[in-house]
């Protein structure tokens, strides 16, 4: 499965994740060398939210919650979640990727869900070419409130962006339970 949803939660709902999200009151843990393909340079803000399939931040849950309810309302399956954390990578001088890698690679059912909470002109770059709508896709634009699915599998990488300070999302790891 690859799918892109635009305007994917109503509009209350995604500025209220992505106000919390950008707070100063947002606490963001530092994490350096961001994958094995990463270099030493690169570094994300993360905040987990569910790690391994437990609440480790209830008071962001909400923010699972929302995202969970419009993946049922337009699948009509139930969600089993793995993770879900809130990414920031920082304004850098040039787009360029911080490293191919696969969200998860011991279980082929896993999906991810990116939710991207502001424009930029950085992206999801894949690997290998995709299709989506009949479509040959290698990168996906960063739009404010667009939802990328596909395979946990899928060998992608984030690259970064040079227009906006801050490029923020939600990273969602999960399976319907009806598959």
């Amino acid at each position: 499965m690859f799918k892109i949803i635009d305007n994917f939660l109503d509009d209350n709902k995604f500025n209220h994740i992505s106000d919390v999200v950008k707070s100063f009151d947002f606490h963001w843990h530092l994490g350096g060398r961001l994958n094995d393909n990463s270099s030493d340079d690169d570094w994300q803000g993360i905040h987990n939210i569910i790690s391994e399939g437990k609440v480790v931040s209830p008071t962001y849950k909400f923010m699972v919650d929302d995202i969970v309810k419009s993946l049922q309302k337009n699948y009509k399956k139930s969600v089993n979640i793995y993770r879900v954390r809130a990414n920031l990578f920082g304004k850098d001088k040039e787009n360029r990727g911080l490293g191919y890698h696969a969200d998860i690679t011991e279980v082929h059912d896993y999906l991810t869900l990116l939710l991207y909470l502001e424009d930029s002109n950085g992206k999801t770059e894949f690997k290998d070419v995709q299709i989506f709508d009949n479509m040959k896709m290698k990168t996906v634009d960063s739009f404010a409130n667009r939802a990328l699915i596909f395979p946990s599998i899928c060998i992608h990488q984030t690259m970064t962006q040079t227009d906006v300070r801050f490029r923020t999302n939600i990273n969602m790891n999960f399976k319907f339970d009806n598959d």
